[in-house]
């Protein structure tokens, strides 16, 4: 399944839920899903946490981050790639992505990632 996040923004929830049911939540929504669920965490003027669920083969297509940015993997394993990187990162493991570097993250089993930015 491929989502192709230059085309269509994911649905970024902000709100009223707890910071603990963030991913419960997102693995529920994940049950019925075809594309990645994305939900904030934490928002503020100098920067964002937002937390990013997968299924197996589920894939962000080519784009840019315009601040600075790491990835980690919470749980699974994720396949990152940039014009002359390939990168296979794993429970734990985590990415300084660079500013305006095109990339795409696909997900190789169930996963899901933080993106901390600012």
């Amino acid at each position: 399944m491929i989502y192709d996040i230059n085309k269509q923004r994911l649905p970024i929830t902000t709100g009223t839920i707890n910071e603990m049911e963030v991913i419960r939540s997102i693995k529920s929504e994940l049950i019925d899903s075809n594309r990645p669920i994305a939900k904030a965490i934490h928002k503020t003027d100098c920067g964002s946490t937002m937390c990013i669920g997968f299924n197996r083969e589920m894939k962000l297509n080519e784009h840019v981050t315009h601040k600075p940015t790491t990835l980690l993997v919470l749980y699974g394993s994720i396949i990152y790639s940039e014009k002359a990187k390939t990168l296979q990162l794993d429970q734990l493991d985590q990415y300084k992505i660079p500013i305006s570097m095109p990339h795409t993250v696909e997900a190789r089993e169930d996963s899901m990632i933080l993106l901390m930015q600012g």
